[in-house]
């Protein structure tokens, strides 16, 4: 979070990458503490590695399930 924070600044995170060549539009998170620690834990909610992965044989649309994955 503190990467996404401090790129508003604006503090070029690359020495390779000049404040002037970021994007006029990046613009500072600005969150406090407790709200970047908020927004991490709803982001680590999203990852459940239980996830079940199967792909089924076919579907009731007849569509192929796994899309173009070989």
């Amino acid at each position: 979070m503190k990467f996404y924070d401090d790129i508003g600044e604006p503090i070029s995170q690359n020495p390779r990458v000049l404040v002037q060549q970021l994007d006029v539009n990046i613009q500072r998170i600005a969150l406090l503490d407790v709200e970047q620690d908020q927004l991490i834990s709803f982001l680590n909610a999203l990852t459940d590695s239980d996830f079940d992965k199967y792909i089924p044989d076919r579907v009731p649309s007849g569509l192929n399930p796994g899309g173009n994955i070989r």
